[in-house]
């Protein structure tokens, strides 16, 4: 009775399967676009990122300080 049910399964499955992949000319585009749109992003904030230029500020403390560290 199993081995039954486990063939009609994979036929089940071998099928929608077939359909997938004869149907691939609408999905891949769409999947290829994904991924095109996901690292390009990635590529214009990094290079956005790059071209900016940075500057790294110090604040330095005077050495005699006369209030408590409470005020």
């Amino acid at each position: 009775m199993s081995g039954v049910f486990l063939e009609k399964t994979l036929f089940l499955f071998s099928g929608i399967f077939e359909v997938i992949f004869d149907l691939y000319f609408l999905w891949l585009p769409v999947f290829i676009w994904l991924l095109f749109w996901t690292y390009w992003k990635k590529y214009v904030v990094a290079e956005a990122l790059l071209g900016t230029k940075t500057t790294l500020l110090q604040i330095r403390l005077p050495q005699e300080i006369t209030k408590s560290p409470k005020a």
